[in-house]
Formats: C-alpha cells, structure tokens, sequence
C-alpha cells in the first residue's frame, strides 16, 4: 500500500492505495502556517528537463510515456483535469464579460431614458408652480367666487341680449311710424 498527496492551497489530493481502480478524493486541510500549507507537508517538486507525453493507448486509457509511475501518471491526470478547469473558467469569464458589456449598454439606455423623464417632469413641476404661484396672489378667487363671477358673467350677457333686443325692437318701431 502506497499513499501520494499533491499539496494544492487549502486542500489536498489524497489516494488511499495507488493501484488499478483506486479511488481520489479531496480532503480538506486545517491552515496552520500563513502560507496555506501545513508544518509536516514536504512541497511537490516540478518536474523538471522535458515535458513528459501522454499517448492514447489501445484501451482508450493516456499512458505516460517514458515509465508507467502510478503517482506520475496520477499527477498528470491531475494536471490535465486543472487545466480543462481552468480553460472552462476562462471561457464562462469571457462570456460573462460579454454580458456585461451588453447590460452596460443597457443601463446607459436607461439612464438617458430615465433622464428625458426626469426632464420631462421637472419642466411640467415648473409650469404648475407658476399656476400655483398665480393662484396664490388672488386668494379670493376660490371656487365659489369663480362661479359667482360666471353666473355674473352670464346675466350681463343676458342682460345685454335683453337690452339688445329692446333697442331693436324701438327701431323697428320707430321705422314703422
């Protein structure tokens, strides 16, 4: 029975027995030095000198070239796993950059929208003010005074029909005399 941890910032990598079918799984790692990393954990070596290459097999399986080191070839799955990661975040990151361009456009949209509005408003406060303001220096003009005014309005104009009528009623006379 073998055990091999890759150290990864806050967590590690851990397989009970490196064979054929053995099972990975994360376990999480108390902090206990400011760097992340624990006081006994001993730091992964990079592999150095030239790049090692994985090829299909006949099974469909990679297999490294160059050794078949179960904790190699454990690593180097690892390490193509991160880097499908990391290449899933830069695509939803480049996405999610688009979508904020596009909503930017959109709230500047908005913003001169809810801009023509405020425009639009204040101008009719401004007119209304005015009316208030006029209102406001004739305070005997309520509306009951405006109705007695138009009743008033309406009996000199009857009055002046009346009147009217009468003046032309003692031509017609005067005529036919």
């Amino acid at each position: 029975m073998r055990n091999t941890v890759i150290r990864v910032i806050g967590a590690t990598w851990s397989t009970d027995r490196v064979e054929k079918g053995s099972r990975l799984r994360w376990r999480n790692v108390e902090r206990s030095s400011s760097h992340g990393l624990d006081d006994n954990a001993a730091p992964v070596a990079q592999p150095k000198g030239r790049k090692r290459k994985f090829t299909k097999g006949g099974d469909g399986e990679s297999s490294q070239q160059g050794g078949l080191n179960p904790a190699s070839e454990l690593r180097g799955k690892f390490m193509s796993l991160i880097d499908g990661m990391i290449s899933e975040c830069g695509s939803e990151a480049s996405r999610l950059a688009g979508e904020l361009t596009e909503m930017q456009g959109r709230w500047s949209e908005t913003e001169a929208m809810l801009k023509a509005v405020k425009d639009s408003h204040s101008a009719k406060v401004s007119k209304l003010e005015v009316e208030i303001g006029k209102l406001e220096r004739n305070p005997g003009k309520t509306a009951s005074s405006l109705l007695k005014e138009k009743k008033a309005r309406k009996a000199k104009s009857s009055e002046v029909c009346r009147l009217q009528r009468q003046i032309e009623s003692k031509e017609m006379g005067d005529e036919e005399a």
